[in-house]
This record gives C-alpha cells, sequence and structure tokens, in this order.
C-alpha cells in the first residue's frame, strides 16, 4: 500500500467527488475513508501539514456557529446546524497537507464530471416524469424540475468548477484530456446549464465569457480594440435577454421589482401580498434581513433567524411568508449568504465570511490556480443572490473543493496551476 497510496488516495478523492454530486448527505462514507488515508499518509511521510488561511479561516467560521448555539432558542435546530456545517472543520483538518511527490489528479476531475453528468441524467429521469403528469415541456424540463437533487445555481457553479478544471488537465496535457472528448462534454455542460435556467448562473456565465474573451482581446489586439469590446461586448447579449422568452420574462419581471423596491423599500414589502415571483421574495428577505441585523449587529444566535424572520414579515402583514413549520423554520432564508451570516452570528461572522472569500480568491490569484478562482468568483457572486452555506450541496461541495485545490497549489513544483 506504501508504494501506491498517491493512487489509492487520489481516487479515493475521485470518489468523494462523484458522492458529494450524487448524495451529499452521504459524504460521511467518503470522510470516514479520507480520515484513515490521511492519517495514514502523514505517519508514513506520504503528505505533510501545509496550513492556509482559508482552511483556518473555515474552522473560526464554525467556531463562531457553535458559539451562537449558546444563545439560541431552539437548541435542536442549532445542533442540526453545528452538524451540517461540521464539513468546515473536517475538510481543513484532513486536506491541509501537500504531497511530496508528483500525483495523477485526473480521477479528481473525473469524479466531478461523472458526477454532474450522473445527476443531470437523473434530472432528465425526474423532469420526463413531471412532464407525463403535467404536460408541460419547458416547466418540466428547466430549473428545479430538472436540478432536481441541487439547487440550479448550485448545479451552475458546479459545472463551470469541472469546465475550469477539464480544461486545464487538457493545457496540463494530462493522459487523456483531449478534445475529441473535451469538446462533447463541453456541449452536455452547456445543455445542461442552460437548463438549470438559473438567472444568477445566466449572468455569472455571460461575466466569464466576457472577461475571458476581453482577455484574450488585449493580448491579442492591444488596448485600443480592448476598450472597444468593453463596449460591445455587453450588447452581444442584449439578444439573449429579448429573444429568449424565459429570459425576457425573468429580466423583465427582475427589473421592474427593482426599479419597485428603489422606490420604497418598506413599501415595496407591504405591497407585496398574495403569490410571489422569486425576485419579489428575494427582495422582501433582503429588507427584513438587513433590518434584524441593524438591530442585531452581534447576531441573534444559531437556530434563532427563522424567530427574527418571522417577526419582522409579520410587522410587514406577510403572515403566509412568517409561519413556521414543526421545526421552527419559515419557508424562506434570506437568499444572501453575507446577510444570513451577518444576522446569524453577527458582524464577526461577516468578517470571517468575507475573510474566507477573499483569502481564497488571494491565494487563487497568487498561484494561478484559475480553477479555485473561478469556482470561488462563482461562490461569492451567487452569495449575493442565495444563502449557499445553508444547504447541504454548498457546504460539502465548496468546503471539500476550496481546500482540495489548495492541496493542488501546494503540492506543485512550480508556482502556476
Amino acid at each position: 500500500m506504501n508504494r501506491h497510496f498517491e493512487q489509492i488516495l487520489m481516487t479515493w478523492l475521485g470518489l468523494i467527488a462523484l458522492i458529494i454530486c450524487l448524495w451529499p448527505k452521504g459524504i460521511v462514507l467518503g470522510i470516514a475513508g479520507l480520515a484513515v488515508l490521511a492519517i495514514y499518509g502523514f505517519v508514513i511521510r506520504k503528505i505533510a501539514f501545509q496550513w492556509s488561511l482559508p482552511a483556518l479561516t473555515f474552522i473560526a467560521l464554525y467556531a463562531a456557529y457553535f458559539i451562537g448555539t449558546f444563545f439560541t432558542h431552539h437548541q435542536q435546530l442549532a445542533n442540526h446546524y453545528i452538524e451540517s456545517k461540521l464539513a468546515f472543520v473536517v475538510f481543513p483538518l484532513l486536506l491541509s497537507f501537500r504531497f511530496k511527490k508528483e500525483v495523477d489528479w485526473r480521477p479528481l476531475v473525473l469524479g466531478l464530471t461523472a458526477g454532474i453528468i450522473a445527476v443531470s441524467i437523473i434530472g432528465f429521469v425526474h423532469a420526463t416524469q413531471t412532464y407525463d403528469k403535467t404536460g408541460q415541456l419547458m416547466a418540466s424540463f428547466t430549473t428545479s424540475n430538472f436540478s432536481n437533487i441541487h439547487h440550479p445555481s448550485y448545479l451552475c457553479v458546479f459545472i463551470l468548477t469541472a469546465a475550469a478544471l477539464v480544461w486545464h488537465g487538457y493545457l496540463r496535457q494530462w493522459k487523456g484530456f483531449s478534445l475529441k472528448w473535451i469538446i462533447p462534454v463541453y456541449a452536455y455542460f452547456f445543455l445542461i446549464y442552460g437548463l438549470c435556467l438559473s438567472l444568477a448562473g445566466i449572468l455569472l456565465l455571460f461575466v466569464l465569457i466576457g472577461i475571458l474573451t476581453a482577455r484574450w482581446i488585449y493580448r491579442r489586439f492591444g488596448k485600443k480594440v480592448f476598450f472597444g469590446a468593453l463596449i460591445l461586448l455587453p450588447m452581444l447579449c442584449i439578444p439573449l435577454f429579448l429573444l429568449v422568452p424565459q429570459m425576457k420574462l425573468q429580466f423583465s419581471d427582475a427589473s421592474r421589482y427593482f426599479l419597485e423596491f428603489a422606490e420604497s423599500p418598506s413599501g415595496f414589502v407591504k405591497a407585496k401580498q398574495g403569490y410571489k415571483e422569486g425576485n419579489e421574495v428575494r427582495l422582501i428577505m433582503w429588507t427584513v434581513a438587513t433590518e434584524e441585523f441593524a438591530q442585531h449587529p452581534f447576531g441573534v444566535g444559531t437556530g434563532n433567524v427563522d424567530d427574527h424572520l418571522s417577526y419582522r414579515l409579520t410587522l410587514y402583514g406577510q403572515t403566509e411568508m412568517a409561519k413556521k413549520d414543526g421545526e421552527n423554520g419559515i419557508l424562506y432564508n434570506p437568499h444572501n449568504q453575507f446577510l444570513q451570516t451577518a444576522l446569524e452570528i453577527g458582524i464577526v461572522g461577516l468578517l470571517l465570511l468575507v475573510t474566507l472569500f477573499g483569502s481564497t480568491l488571494r491565494f487563487s490569484w497568487k498561484h494561478r490556480n484559475y480553477a479555485l478562482l473561478i469556482m470561488t468568483a462563482c461562490l461569492v457572486f451567487n452569495a449575493l443572490f442565495e444563502s449557499m452555506f445553508q444547504r447541504q450541496s454548498g457546504i460539502v461541495f465548496f468546503g471539500f473543493w476550496i481546500c482540495i485545490l489548495i492541496v493542488y497549489s501546494n503540492s506543485q513544483q512550480k508556482d502556476v496551476a
């Protein structure tokens, strides 16, 4: 086993990447094996400890949530949150090392790619079953009816991360990473990305494409053409929002709601009674979460967020949104990870979250780890519209991939990735 330790560990990590996609709650099985392999690797000196600021910040963020349990009014709910966020401690502890020799990283990338493809196949099966019941083609094969395991915005980030890693493997000339299969995989990725129909995901994709295109233009044609492209590129996106019915509707509604909200946030919240679109819900939850944080700058305690959101929603007459279930939870979270963290564990938690994002972006830029850079940028962008660390999908995926991509950079002989 000593001789093939690195191969065994990388294969197991690839299996974890697959499990995270298909069965996030089953990650405990992967962690158990990883713990055994990591400890064994340290003992036989195949790997060496190497801490990083993002890893330490993950642990500090978890500690803040743990301290918040001392102030909870719902111990069972708080315990659930603490248990679900254990990945913030486990992965930094088990994946804060570097390999002492060159290893084959392909199993990790292939595990993630296979996981995304498998999830999409399950999505097609679920969508087909939904279509048989409803007869609505577009509704059945898009958004959460298609991406039924992960939230569509999460799956979009998974796809972009896999795409960056696959392309990295091609550029580094990893064995088997040829265009003859990468191009079909990219085409399939683009298909399922579109079926997710996430407005945040579409906007993010165009931003990334715009940045990469502008970077290529700058290197190829110089500054003058580059600045011209900065004006032209956004205009090329307009047809998508005008010609694709679903995107046109989402963009139109989002623009209208934002203008109404900007005129009077409190008036907007009071006026939106009855059925609400997703963008209306976000604006309402952003408003009440911000007001509650302003009154509780040091946080309300782990597990108490829904109490305070419910109270604030009731003040605005949003009785349906304020209703609690049997576990003292309400239907909607703040739909913004910065607000979610700030309200729950206060300004200290918010600073830790910003430090986590900032230190990871800085590390990825310093080490030219563009896969980590893209994934983290996607996480930060989506954190503006979703509470990305409130679902097991986000907690496990980002905890694992941030740590493992740092291991990748630390294990390289040269400062490139």
